[in-house]
């Protein structure tokens, strides 16, 4: 079972409670108005859910706009499928996600490398680290923004992080959970690079936006997934506010003779390593124009193990 609001699921600063109705209904609702009185917000799915709504779409919806996710550890929660299927999304959604010892119990295994905090007792001080972690998710966004201001950006970069930036500072007051702040740094992070060896950003943002930057394996793919069209929108804002790139002559592509060895060298980058970082950076410019052709895509393809004629 959840936690989620009435206004139809727009969680603006809200924590997501999951928890067995068999056994965690009363400790949903009292750590309900602990949290409120505490200054949160949460809301019990039996006040939320109208009569005909579609039970998985509306939790979906929940976790995904969520701010945290808090799990009720209770005995009927460790076997409930409704539970594991709600804490198993929020895993996947990468979501600011605490655990809650409510009755002695064994916590499923996919969760027990997380830290949980234990409220079997009477003691208040484990519901007060409960407000700071809930508090330390916009802590964490802060410090990771920091941290990318002090990594040397390039400048394209600081109409995006300008933005962000000011997002953050009203945390709560906007639907946008943390984990999509930690995408953008990773994502960001992962683009500086390529630009700082001479890639067009422009370009990066159309190939993302295409599906061909980055794929399923990117450890924080599914949060861009499920937030795709804030990523659109401030993505595509930030293109057009970056300045056209010169209009390049043609280049001639001269496919040289060589072994295949020796063109995943050049494609990698590693036949330039004692060369200049001018020349590394030109080359990789070069090469990000010919892979954008497609006619040229597959060049490394093109060459076999042992030089012909």
């Amino acid at each position: 079972m959840a936690v989620i609001e009435e206004n139809r699921v727009s969680l603006m600063g809200a924590a997501f409670l999951s928890y067995a109705r068999v056994d965690g209904t009363d400790e949903a609702d009292r750590l309900k108005g602990d949290l409120n009185a505490a200054g949160k917000r949460a809301w019990v799915d039996r006040d939320s859910l109208r009569a005909g709504d579609e039970w998985s779409a509306e939790i979906k919806e929940a976790i995904r706009k969520a701010e945290a996710f808090i799990l009720l550890l209770t005995p009927g929660a460790v076997i409930s499928a409704e539970v594991q299927k709600e804490y198993q999304e929020a895993l996947r959604l990468r979501k600011h996600f605490l655990p809650i010892l409510i009755k002695d119990c064994e916590p499923p295994s996919d969760i027990k490398p997380i830290n949980y905090l234990d409220l079997t007792s009477a003691n208040r001080r484990p519901f007060a680290r409960l407000l700071g972690d809930l508090d330390g998710a916009w802590d964490k966004v802060t410090e990771t923004l920091t941290q990318l201001d002090l990594a040397g950006l390039a400048p394209a970069f600081d109409p995006l992080m300008e933005k962000l930036r000011r997002f953050a500072e009203q945390k709560r007051k906007l639907n946008i959970p943390p984990e999509v702040y930690w995408t953008f740094a990773d994502l960001i992070t992962r683009m500086n690079a390529d630009v700082q060896s001479g890639g067009d950003p422009r370009m990066l943002v159309d190939r993302l936006l295409d599906g061909k930057y980055l794929d399923q394996s990117w450890h924080w793919f599914s949060v861009f997934q499920a937030h795709a069209e804030l990523f659109v929108q401030q993505l595509r804002e930030w293109q057009a506010r970056l300045p056209n790139q010169p209009v390049a002559e043609p280049v001639p592509i001269v496919l040289l003779v060589m072994t295949r060895q020796e063109a995943l060298d050049l494609q990698s980058g590693a036949a330039f390593q004692n060369e200049t970082q001018e020349l590394r950076a030109f080359f990789a410019g070069l090469r990000a124009r010919v892979e954008a052709d497609a006619a040229f895509a597959d060049w490394v393809d093109r060459y076999a193990d042992a030089r012909e004629g």
